[in-house]
Order: C-alpha cells, then structure tokens, then sequence
C-alpha cells in the first residue's frame, strides 16, 4: 500500500484535477520528488499527465517536474524509441514550446534538456562528438539565421540583429552543452555534455571561434562608420554627443558593438582556456587574446571582408566601410618605435595649442588629420603620431616621424640643431626634434614600417609603402671566371624521414574525431612573426615528438590572434 506522504500526494492531484491552477501545490509535490522522499513512479507519471495541461503557464514548476524526472528515472545509454529519454523529448517538449516563436522555442527547448541533463547525458554520454552534434545549431543561433546548416564561406545575408531572443537562446545551448559560464562562483558547477577534458573543450571552442559572428553595426552607426573609419583603422572618434550619435561603444572607445552571442561566447572560451592552461603565462596569454578581440573590433573594415560583422543597416550603408582607402597603416595605440621595436625613431614634435582641450567638441579628430596632412607634404616623412592623453595633458600633439636615411641621406637636408629638443623649421612651423640617445646618429636603425610600444592615448599611423630595400645585385667580375672541370650535379635533399606534412590544419584520428594532445606554449619565441621564430617552432616541436616512442604527429599552431606559437604532440589511447 501507499505510505502516508504517498496518500497525501495522491489527495493533492485528486483536487488539482478539479482546479489545476495551484502552482504551490505542484511544487510541493515535485520537491518531494526532488529530494527523493518519495520515489513512487506510478505517482509521478499520473502528475506529469495532469500537470502538463498547464505546465507552459508555471514555468519555475515546470523547471521541478524535469528536473525531479530526470533524477528519478533511468535514461539507459543509447537513445530508444521509447523509454524516459523519448517520452521528455517527443511529449513534454513539443508540447511546452506549441505555438510559440522559433528563438523562443530554442531557448526553451534547451533550457529543458538542461534540466533533464543527467537523463540525456546517461543516453548519450559526454564528449566532443557529442558537442559536434549541436554545432550547427549553436553557429545558426549565434548569427540568429532561420535554418542551421549555413557556414561562413556560403553566408550571404548579414543583416541579422542580434535580438534577446536569441541571444537567450545561445547561452541556454552553451551552459547545456559546455556546463555553468563563468559567472557562476558559488555552489557545484556542472560541465554539461562536455565532459570534463577541459584542453580538448578548449580546441573545440577555437575551432568554433573562426565562425562567430564578432561585431555588430546597428542603426544609425552605419553612417557614422563610414564618415569617421578610414579603411583598416579607427578613427578619432568625437566625444560622446557629438552628432547626436546614441552608440557610446563606438563614439568613446573607436569599436564597433560586440555581437551579444560573441560576449556569452568569448566568456567560455577565456574560462576553458584558464582551466587547459599549463603555464605561468596564461593570464598574459588571455590578455592578448582579449586585446586582438578588441583590435579586431576597431577595424571593421577587416571584419567586413572576412565575414564576421553583422548590420540593421542597408545595402548601401554597407559598402562604404569595403571601399574606403588610406594613405596610412594604423599601428595601434602607442609610440611609434622602429622595426626593431627597440628604439624610438627620429621624431620632429609640435603642439597643437588652438585645439586645446583635445576632450572638447572634434578638436581629437581635427588634430589628427592635421598631423597626418603635414606628414603627407613630406617623402622623408614615414609616420606620425599623435598625442591625445588626456591624462598627462589636454593639448593635443604631433609628431611626425623619420630617419636618417630618409630626411638627411635621401632627401638632402640638415638638422638645424641636432640636440634633444633643438627646433627645426618644417614647412613654415617650427618643431622640436627628438632622438633616442638626445643625439641623432647616421647608423641608427631605420624606421622600416615600424613598429608600436602601447601607450595610452597615442596612436601611430604608418605609411605602408615603406619597406627595406632589397638588396644590390652583384657587380660582374671584371674577367670571366676560367672554366670549371664539369662535376655531376648533387643528389637532391634527402625528404624528411621522420614526418609526412599533411597540411594546414587540425591533426585528427583518421575517423576525423580528436586524439590525445599534450600542448605548450614557446614563450620564448614569441612573437611567431618575428624573423625565424615559426621556422624554430616547428622545428623543436618536431623535435620534441620524435623523443617519445607514443608521439604519433606533431601540430604546431601560429595563428595571427595568437602570437605565441604552440606545440601539441598528438596521440592515441593504444
């Protein structure tokens, strides 16, 4: 017979048939389910069969059923045609979300397999084949599209906005698949159908990463980028208020808005690669991940062309970021430094005192086409940058940059006063000279493009048709060499012997599923873009394979985001 709580539950649902409206009874009685004092099965399936006539009007009681459900019953591994699994799946879902709007449906959807979590995973277990499952779902809700299936080198609509609906929708998919975000501090964190190989999650992510829609230009910032962007770089924007512009994310900080599924996104890829790293660096590895995000979302432009900027603008609107053009390369925020990156170039230095406060109005931008305007009457002229911290001062400044090579050898002039400070009369204004050292030197390093040390408030634009000159061809000898006897030509280099390279790209098991990685960073060759560093790369991560009798592969990772070069030695279980 019925224990006492039993008969009770049973007296409960015996009136709730005749006024189901009493959401605090259906609570008591899945809390009861919840905490396992009672595990009747018969009772439960007679409440789901009432409950569900009004389950989409109670949601939180809802959220109690599933999750008292999926505790309570056995979800046996492998998905049935019947069974507990099914039963959620083809009844209580497809009911609750009857009638409703597609983002709505999704974020529903997902919110209730997060609450039959233990009763899916059991069917079908944790891993990143699991994951590859939702993968086309989960881009589709990133980019809010119709239909999944549509991928970056196939996209051909952009004007998706990235709406509360669906932006609720991906972070339900997210924390079902990959477990609590990072904002989840307290209590038991659950990893969702991840599973709990965090490095082999993180690759996962990275691979998703190319994917996401990052930027978003909405309203009436279309027109603004296309007044105030110049190709690649950003702008010096006007204070907030001017233009009456409503977008302080692009007017204050020169970026375009961060698409609200790349936010949610971008957070889980941080926390998964804190939880797979192995070094000390990784709090300074995620700071330039972050700071290339943000680099990214300066130049829209480059996000434009690569796919992965969305718009709520028209057509039209649109092209003015593709077909802009520049005089200039924009380095970054900080001090032009020369290609080396270890001395500061020949600089000649003014201030724009009319134009003070730079804070003030379009003085920021006006001090900057100024500076760049003088820079262009110039040849010698190879960079400028402009001073606009308005912590240190509020005067904006210019310095336009130089070498020797350039303003004395090239083009024929003289410094009037070659001293730290000394002024110098350029184009009918006089500037101060600077050069690292106080003195300027004939055999200082050339300035070659250059190169940018951060510092806030300044910003370097380069002029990008500098470049080292290539080398002298050889003189000919003055008499032809005598003839050399004809020796037989050198046996070609022989292959490597100890690897095949496949290609660019993932190393993966000829199934095309994940094997076992064992990854570090080479920190000390970073960056992988300077001189021989992604050659030594692969030559040592090549090398650190062949010790191991276990290492199948190696993959070596010199990624732009990513400047320092990572070496993975792959393997398998066997």
């Amino acid at each position: 017979g019925l224990n006492t709580q039993e008969r009770v539950i049973m007296l409960l649902l015996s009136t709730l048939e005749k006024n189901p409206h009493v959401p605090e009874a259906w609570d008591l009685i899945f809390t009861h389910y919840q905490m396992t004092s009672i595990t009747n099965t018969t009772i439960l399936e007679k409440a789901a069969r009432q409950f569900l006539h009004v389950a989409r009007f109670y949601p939180k009681s809802l959220e109690k059923f599933l999750s008292a459900g999926a505790r309570l019953v056995g979800c046996p591994f492998g998905v049935t045609s019947d069974g507990p699994l099914r039963y959620f799946l083809d009844v209580v879902i497809p009911y609750i979300l009857e009638g409703e709007s597609s983002m709505f449906r999704s974020a529903t959807r997902y919110n209730v397999l997060l609450r039959i979590l233990p009763c899916y995973r059991s069917a079908y277990g944790s891993s990143i084949a699991v994951l590859n499952l939702f993968k086309s779902e989960l881009l589709a809700l990133a980019w809010n599209e119709p239909s999944a299936g549509i991928r970056r080198a196939t996209r051909t609509d952009f004007t998706l906005i990235d709406t509360p609906g669906s932006a609720n929708a991906f972070k339900n998919a997210l924390t079902f698949l990959l477990g609590c975000g990072p904002e989840f501090t307290k209590g038991i964190c659950f990893n969702g159908l991840a599973g709990y190989d965090a490095n082999a999650t993180k690759l996962w992510l990275e691979d998703l990463f190319l994917e996401m829609p990052r930027g978003h230009v909405g309203g009436r910032m279309d027109t603004l980028v296309g007044t105030w962007t110049i190709c690649n770089e950003p702008d010096i924007k006007p204070p907030f208020g001017i233009l009456n512009d409503p977008i302080s994310t692009w007017t204050q900080r020169g970026r375009v808005a961060e698409r609200g599924s790349f936010r949610t996104f971008k957070a889980y890829l941080l926390k998964y690669k804190r939880l797979a790293g192995t070094s000390f660096n990784v709090t300074n590895e995620t700071a330039v991940f972050v700071a290339g995000i943000d680099q990214s979302l300066s130049n829209p432009s480059t996000l434009y062309s690569k796919g992965l900027l969305t718009y709520s603008s028209s057509p039209s609107n649109r092209i003015i970021l593709a077909s802009c053009s520049s005089p200039y390369e924009y380095l970054g925020e900080g001090e032009c430094m020369v290609s080396n990156g270890l001395e500061s170039p020949m600089t000649f230095r003014k201030e724009y005192s009319d134009l003070n406060p730079h804070v003030v109005g379009t003085n920021a931008h006006e001090a900057r086409n100024r500076c760049r305007n003088k820079c262009l009457e110039f040849t010698w002229c190879l960079a400028v940058e402009v001073e606009l911290d308005a912590e240190s001062q509020l005067t904006p400044g210019c310095k336009l940059i130089t070498d020797w090579t350039a303003y004395v050898v090239e083009s024929g002039n003289t410094l009037a006063n070659n001293f730290w400070g000394g002024a110098e009369t350029l184009g009918g204004e006089t500037y101060q000279t600077h050069c690292h050292g106080g003195t300027c030197r004939a055999d200082a390093p050339r300035f070659f493009g250059g190169r940018v040390h951060s510092l806030t408030g300044h910003h370097c634009y380069a002029k990008p048709d500098i470049a080292p000159p290539s080398p002298a061809a050889p003189l000919p000898p003055l008499l032809p060499p005598p003839p050399l006897p004809l020796l037989p030509s050198p046996p070609p280099p022989p292959p490597d012997l100890d690897y095949s390279y496949l290609g660019e790209g993932e190393c993966r098991q000829s199934n095309g599923n994940y094997g076992i990685k064992f990854s570090k960073s080479c920190y000390d060759l970073f960056p992988h873009t300077s001189g021989t560093n992604a050659h030594d790369a692969i030559i040592l991560c090549k090398a650190k394979c062949i010790v191991f009798a276990w290492c199948l592969a190696a993959e070596v990772v010199l990624r732009d985001i990513w400047p320092t070069p990572e070496c993975r030695l792959v393997t398998d279980w066997n």
